[in-house]
């Protein structure tokens, strides 16, 4: 990954990355980032390699939540739960169908658990999205929601 501005990101990555329009008091983008290629995610690196990745980070103070997108490729199946631990170890997820922003109408995975940083990740047509770190369940739906593709 490699640090760049907001709008730099849509052109090493070729698409229009997914912005949260609202974020909890306090938070501000602290720093853009893209990789054109990266490693697996998921449990055992189950995932396809991450292809076209950008990465927004927002602080308030020590607290962080990070918004990623990455390319789907060419099958939306091969996904899995991009924080997923390793075999044998299950967390706790709850199925989240979303009401507004460009994941209306999808349905994605809010995980709250010990084992991984809360998250909420979804696919769309195009791209593997999460929303992770210091949210409570409801901010982290609230951001997921609120992701609309920067203009």
């Amino acid at each position: 990954f490699r640090r760049v501005s907001l709008d730099e990101a849509r052109s090493v990555v070729g698409y229009d990355p997914l912005v949260p329009r609202s974020v909890p008091e306090g938070y501000e983008l602290s720093e853009v980032a893209v990789a054109r290629r990266a490693s697996a995610t998921g449990a055992l690196e189950g995932n396809p390699a991450t292809i076209k990745a950008v990465s927004l980070s927002y602080r308030r103070g020590l607290d962080q939540f990070i918004v990623t997108t990455r390319l789907v490729g060419d099958d939306a199946s091969a996904w899995s739960d991009p924080f997923a631990t390793g075999e044998g170890l299950v967390q706790a997820r709850e199925r989240v169908r979303f009401s507004s922003g460009a994941l209306a109408g999808r349905d994605g995975e809010l995980v709250i658990d010990p084992l991984v940083p809360p998250h909420v990740w979804a696919l769309t047509e195009d791209l593997v999205v999460t929303v992770s770190g210091d949210l409570t369940r409801d901010e982290l739906v609230d951001v997921s929601e609120s992701l609309e593709a920067y203009p």
